[in-house]
């Protein structure tokens, strides 16, 4: 136990020291994490077991620049600006400027661009196609987190308390960003092309031969 405490007090004092390291380390854990359990249960879903490390390698560079460069610096501002105090005025300052703001408009279209890239998928076909159900994950998630990451934790730990709980999120964002990948091709009978196939069928019976007239042929 006395062992345990050690390594946790020598973590904190790590922390302290250099929280971009910290928190670039984390970052980068919890997204190779989350994608990880995220592809396989894709693969085993889509009983393919295919595995990208592209895919993996754009995650893991995406969570490991959110952290340090993006998430730690905007902490830092809320607590200068909104003050440390846990009352609700400032939760909700938070939660809004946090959620409301810098998700839409920074957190996710930065991860679609990151992993769009690594995997040499177009941009703006996955942001047309998958941007409205991953904010509406990344709401559901945050939003409690926010919460209690600034009314709980201590402010030094915020941002490892973020990469810890997005290793789940970020198990979610990447399977819901790649759905497509393993959607069943569309059936064109069920699209509701079924003018080809009615005429498809059509023409080869006006053109296969009558069973009378082969008889009478043949007679």
């Amino acid at each position: 136990m006395q062992q345990i405490r050690q390594v946790g007090s020598q973590l904190a004092a790590f922390v302290r020291a250099r929280p971009v390291v910290a928190t670039g380390i984390s970052g980068v854990i919890a997204g190779g994490i989350g994608d990880t359990v995220a592809q396989i249960y894709e693969g085993n879903a889509a009983h393919d077991g295919t595995f990208s490390l592209r895919r993996l390698a754009g995650v893991m560079a995406f969570q490991g620049t959110l952290g340090p460069f993006l998430s730690l610096p905007l902490y830092g501002w809320l607590d200068r600006r909104f003050g440390t105090q846990v009352t609700l005025k400032v939760l909700a300052a938070k939660v809004v400027v946090d959620d409301f703001a810098f998700v839409p408009f920074v957190e996710l279209p930065l991860f679609l661009t990151m992993t769009s890239v690594a995997e040499g998928a177009d941009v703006v076909n996955r942001f047309q196609r998958e941007y409205t159900d991953c904010l509406w994950a990344c709401w559901a998630f945050n939003i409690p987190i926010t919460i209690l990451n600034f009314s709980i934790v201590p402010p030094p730990f915020r941002v490892i308390v973020l990469d810890i709980s997005e290793c789940l999120m970020t198990c979610v964002l990447s399977y819901v960003s790649h759905r497509h990948v393993h959607a069943p091709p569309v059936s064109p009978i069920l699209d509701g092309d079924t003018t080809s196939s009615v005429d498809a069928a059509a023409t080869t019976t006006q053109l296969a031969p009558k069973e009378d007239d082969c008889n009478a042929a043949n007679a």
